[in-house]
């Protein structure tokens, strides 16, 4: 990134993030990751102390600034998610932070940017499109209202006119698309997307079958040392968050190691756990 064109607000951010993450913020770091001079490495930091008072105090002995204990996020959202997207555009071979996380998909822009915009103005898409339960390539018209990331995969939530329902499609699955003609009236309001709609509650206990010391340390890690863990999510995607915390849902087949979280209530969850059979 040139100097001139650096987004002040941007690199506060990153500021900020350093300090949260990484306990320090060093002048070498900062102008590795924005491509800055040392100048303004500085101005950056100091501009972020004037901004958030006693959030770094400096330490000499290893030239940096250090994060205060108290420190607040004030410009950021604070989660390891945003540092770990700007580890990942700003990747150095010395960092110390690693994720094995690879994207098996081979997410399209163009697509992507065509279903967006269709989401955007509500313009139906045809879509040549193939499924494990109908693996031979198929075309569809649907109403797209979301996109979705969904563990590796990435899905779009639409009208199905054949289904005459709500449909998740894999982006990774779809062959062609291209937009209807936006004369064409939207079908289905977003709004009678009752699973989408639908807020619903989520509960998980560390999994029965693990022995007590095995849950105990299941909940510290998970739970904060509780015995449980709440979460909300929408009754549509539901599914896809219960399959990426692996969180079994029948105890006596789905067992430890493998499993090491359950739901507390799976039988409260059925109305919106089998609509995941009709994921494409």
């Amino acid at each position: 990134m040139a100097e001139s064109r650096l987004n002040t607000d941007a690199g506060l951010r990153v500021v900020e993030l350093l300090l949260l993450w990484e306990g320090r913020v060093r002048n070498a770091r900062l102008r590795a990751m924005l491509g800055i001079h040392f100048t303004t490495a500085s101005r950056l930091v100091a501009a972020y102390r004037e901004l958030n008072p006693g959030a770094a105090e400096y330490e000499a002995s290893t030239k940096s600034y250090v994060a205060s204990p108290s420190i607040k996020a004030a410009l950021t959202d604070g989660t390891v998610e945003e540092y770990l997207a700007l580890v990942d555009r700003t990747r150095a071979c010395t960092d110390p932070v690693v994720r094995v996380l690879r994207d098996l998909g081979d997410l399209q822009p163009t697509l992507f940017a065509l279903l967006h915009r269709a989401c955007e103005d509500r313009i139906g898409v045809h879509i040549v499109h193939g499924s494990m339960r109908s693996p031979k390539q198929s075309e569809r018209e649907i109403w797209p209202h979301s996109l979705v990331q969904a563990g590796r995969r990435w899905h779009v939530r639409a009208w199905c006119a054949e289904a005459e329902a709500f449909r998740d499609f894999s982006l990774g699955r779809i062959h062609d698309a291209r937009l209807l003609d936006a004369e064409r009236p939207a079908q289905a309001d977003p709004l009678r997307d009752t699973d989408w709609q639908t807020f619903v509650d989520l509960q998980l206990v560390a999994h029965p079958e693990l022995s007590r010391e095995q849950q105990r340390l299941v909940q510290d890690e998970y739970f904060k040392g509780a015995s449980t863990r709440g979460m909300t999510e929408r009754g549509a995607l539901l599914p896809y968050l219960i399959h990426d915390l692996r969180a079994s849902l029948d105890v006596a087949k789905e067992l430890p190691p493998s499993f090491q979280l359950a739901v507390a209530d799976p039988i409260a969850l059925a109305p919106w756990l089998l609509p995941a059979e009709q994921a494409s």
